[in-house]
């Protein structure tokens, strides 16, 4: 029976990411501890809906980071 996609899914991201996060002890720290996504209408000067996610976290320093990233519709 050939592999199907599931299992190289499975492979890749499954095993692959337990043995990684095993040896650089990734299990044991989660980073970033929380991370905030708001979703953001906004209109452009033709009156167009433009939709945004906002990422929000703390970087390294202790300091508050956003990044906006606009969402595209189908």
């Amino acid at each position: 029976m050939p592999f199907g996609y599931w299992e190289i899914y499975f492979f890749c991201g499954g095993i692959v990411g337990i043995v990684v996060d095993a040896i650089t002890g990734g299990w044991n720290d989660l980073e970033p501890s929380s991370i905030n996504i708001s979703l953001v209408t906004a209109y452009n000067e033709n009156y167009e809906e433009i939709l945004y996610t906002i990422y929000t976290m703390r970087d390294e320093e202790g300091q508050l980071r956003q990044w906006k990233v606009p969402m595209l519709k189908n």
